[in-house]
C-alpha cells in the first residue's frame, strides 16, 4: 500500500443515537491503529446526536448530515465518501476494543483477502452484563478460505452483521454490492452473505473485538415487529442471488439452514403477524420436506412440522 494512502474508512450510520454515540466514538479514538477516517452519517436525527458528534475533538472524524432514509441509505452514502483501502461498517451503539482495527487490518493485508472477520460478544443494556464470545466452534479449513471450501456452512457460521467484518473497498466496488435501501430489517444480512458468497479470500480472527449492544430500544432490531415482511423478502433476495450461479446447488443446504434460522427468529417474536410470513417462507422453499438431521438447529424440525 502507498504510504500516503488511508488504511481504513469507518462508516457509522446514526439516527437519534445521542445516548450511546459518544461511547462508541470514544472507543474509536482509542484504537491502536491510527491511519483511519471515521465517516458518521447522521440519518436525520431529531435529538442531540449531531451535537455529541461535533463535541469529539478528532480531525479524523467527519459528519455527513441528511434526511431520514434509513441505515442502509446512510451506509451507502458513507461508502461513496470513503477514501480508505478498507471499509468497516460500524453501528453507533456498539463499543469497539482497542485492537479492532489493527487486528483486522494486519490480517486482511497480510493475506491479501477481501474480507476479514472477528469474533464479538453481547452487552446487555438493561442488566449491564457481557456474554461470552458469540462465534463458537468455527472450524475452518485454512487461514484463507472461501465459500467453496465450506459450501454447507458459509451462510451459517459468521452472523449476518457487517460490524465485525473489514472489507477491501475495491472488492465491493468491483462486485457492485451495496445495502438494499428499502429493507429496514434484513439488509445487513443480505449484504454480508452476498459478499461471503462472492469473494475468493476470507480470513478470520478468533478474538473478541466488538461489544454488541442488545436491548437498545432505538435499534433497527428493536423495531423488527413492524417490518416482519422484510424478512420474507430478504430470503427471496438471497435465494435469487444464489440461484443465478451455476454452482448454486452447492449452497442449498446452507441457504435452507439460514432461511429456517430466519423463521425461528420470527417465531420467537410471538407476534400475530408471523403465521402468514412463516407459511410463505417454509412452503415456498419446501423447508418442511427436508430429511431428518438436515437442519443444524434441532428446534427447526419442530417448527417446520407445523406446516
Amino acid at each position: 500500500m502507498n504510504s500516503n494512502q488511508l488504511g481504513v474508512s469507518i462508516i457509522i450510520p446514526v439516527y437519534n443515537g445521542e445516548k450511546f454515540i459518544g461511547e462508541c466514538l470514544e472507543s474509536i479514538t482509542k484504537q491502536s491503529y491510527s491511519n483511519f477516517e471515521c465517516i458518521i452519517v447522521d440519518d436525520g436525527s431529531t435529538d442531540r446526536t449531531v451535537d455529541v458528534i461535533q463535541g469529539v475533538a478528532d480531525s479524523r472524524f467527519k459528519i455527513i448530515e441528511g434526511k431520514h432514509k434509513g441505515s442502509s441509505a446512510a451506509r451507502n452514502k458513507g461508502f461513496l465518501e470513503a477514501s480508505g483501502k478498507y471499509i468497516l461498517f460500524l453501528d453507533s451503539d456498539d463499543v469497539f476494543h482497542g485492537d479492532l482495527l489493527s487486528s483486522l487490518y494486519e490480517t486482511i493485508d497480510e493475506h491479501k483477502a477481501d474480507i476479514a472477520i472477528c469474533n464479538y460478544r453481547r452487552y446487555d443494556t438493561v442488566d449491564g452484563n457481557y456474554g461470552e464470545k458469540v462465534l463458537k466452534g468455527v472450524n475452518l479449513p485454512s487461514e484463507v478460505f472461501n465459500a467453496h471450501d465450506i459450501p454447507e456452512q458459509i451462510l451459517n457460521i459468521f452472523s449476518g452483521v457487517p460490524w465485525n467484518k473489514l472489507y477491501r473497498k475495491d472488492f465491493l466496488k468491483e462486485k457492485k454490492i451495496t445495502f438494499l435501501e428499502d429493507l429496514v430489517i434484513g439488509a445487513d444480512s443480505l449484504f454480508v452473505h452476498q459478499t461471503l458468497l462472492t469473494t475468493d479470500k476470507i480470513c478470520y480472527v478468533d478474538d473478541t473485538l466488538v461489544d454488541y449492544r442488545v436491548n437498545n430500544p432505538n435499534s433497527d432490531v428493536a423495531k423488527a415487529k413492524g417490518y416482519l415482511a422484510d424478512i420474507s423478502r430478504t430470503v427471496d433476495e438471497l435465494y435469487g442471488f444464489i440461484r443465478k450461479r451455476e454452482d448454486y446447488r452447492l449452497f442449498e443446504r446452507s441457504f435452507d439452514n439460514w432461511a429456517i434460522g430466519k423463521c425461528l427468529w420470527i417465531y420467537s417474536l410471538n407476534d400475530s403477524q408471523i403465521d402468514p410470513i412463516l407459511v410463505d417462507i417454509v412452503q415456498k422453499y419446501e423447508l418442511n420436506l427436508r430429511p431428518e438431521g438436515y437442519y443444524y438447529q434441532p428446534s427447526a424440525r419442530e417448527l417446520v412440522a407445523r406446516f
